[in-house]
């Protein structure tokens, strides 16, 4: 992943990380579905010796992989929000807010996810990021159910919508390889082609809340994503933390436990639905301790989500579409300021005409 335009800070391979450093191969794909699902470990193309900056190989065990194909490889990229954009998303209500007012919004919920640490805290607030301010039903992506998903806040949905805008190319050839893998065919590849289209990548998003009580390696929850996460960008906003994740250097080597820290300002684009990961928090003390980081993942509906539930030859095909795209030449690019503040401009106008006010479904949202 690249930086901003205007900046490129914290891009080193990730700490304890997998592979090397630049990585050649395109998002396009030739052959048929078939032949594709065959070659199994997405590395074609991939010069692992000679990744970007910023970059990470892993040969991981993603959903469905049962031990019988060569074990696929993954792929991390990492960059930094530029110091002016980090400091205009920080200055948001619910980035700023206290922690009685968190408890108190409408879209958050306060989990557990380690009974063990009792005095953790963990608030979860759930939005879309499409170009509309009325709400987009969508599934949950912590309980997986459709509801009616808020939106961020303009300036949170502005990034999303400017990471969107500035690399419309790259979406595109995602799009394009994703469809030239599913062919006539309905399934996984097919399912998650329409959503990336449809303005849906990067559009659903986690606010997540940390703080009180660290959490450390030992009580860390382990877990592995669901396909919504198949294409996923974490964004740190404040605090300290790292991610924790179970991954080989070599197609056959064992699994073992790296680290990537995260500042704020810190992003990874990456698909952990493939690997088991988890994360660890710096957040002992005082409330101005806490973490908050969104997690921005594909807008969905759950019926959706089955559609994804691919098999393996499959799952295998679309992690080398995928990984090729995130380690390709091109990279997907972190947006400016200048950027963001135009795409919020365009929503504020856009709402003040009445194009994007109404409440409309997934796939229904491309057209509000």
């Amino acid at each position: 992943m690249g930086a901003s335009a205007t900046k490129q800070r914290d891009a080193g391979g990730v700490a304890g990380g997998v592979g090397g450093g630049a990585g050649g191969g395109d998002a396009a794909r030739s052959g048929t579905r078939d032949e594709l699902a065959g070659k199994g470990s997405g590395s074609d193309g991939v010069d692992v010796g000679a990744l970007p900056e910023g970059a990470t190989a892993m040969w991981v065990a993603p959903l469905g992989w049962d031990g019988r194909a060569a074990r696929p490889m993954a792929a991390m990229r990492r960059a930094s929000l530029d110091d002016d954009l980090l400091a205009y998303l920080c200055d948001v209500d619910i980035v700023a807010a206290s922690e009685d007012a968190l408890a108190a919004h409408p879209a958050f919920t306060r989990n557990v996810d380690n009974p063990r640490l009792k005095r953790h805290v963990y608030f979860e607030g759930v939005f879309h990021g499409r170009p509309t301010r009325g709400t987009v039903r969508s599934m949950h992506p912590r309980f997986g159910g459709d509801f009616e998903k808020r939106a961020l806040p303009p300036r949170l949905a502005a990034f999303s919508r400017a990471l969107r805008d500035v690399n419309s190319a790259w979406l595109s050839s995602l799009a394009d390889a994703l469809e030239a893998l599913a062919g006539d065919e309905e399934g996984a590849a097919a399912t998650m082609a329409r959503l990336v289209r449809e303005g849906n990548a990067f559009a659903d998003a986690a606010v997540q809340v940390h703080a009180r009580e660290g959490v450390d390696a030992d009580g860390a929850g382990w877990h592995t994503d669901a396909p919504n996460s198949a294409l996923h960008l974490a964004v740190g906003l404040r605090g300290r933390r790292a991610l924790l994740f179970k991954a080989g250097d070599a197609p056959d080597a064992a699994a073992t436990v790296h680290e990537a820290p995260q500042a704020a300002g810190s992003c990874y684009l990456s698909s952990p639905f493939a690997f088991p990961h988890a994360v660890t928090y710096d957040v002992e003390g005082e409330w101005d301790r806490r973490v908050v980081a969104v997690q921005m993942r594909l807008l969905m509906t759950r019926a959706e989500l089955m559609a994804m539930f691919g098999d393996e030859g499959e799952w295998n095909a679309i992690l080398g579409v995928i990984t090729r795209a995130v380690l390709g030449p091109t990279p997907l690019r972190l947006p400016t300021l200048a950027e963001v503040m135009a795409a919020e401009a365009a929503t504020e106008a856009e709402a003040e005409a009445g194009a994007s006010v109404e409440a409309v479904s997934v796939g229904e949202a491309e057209a509000a």
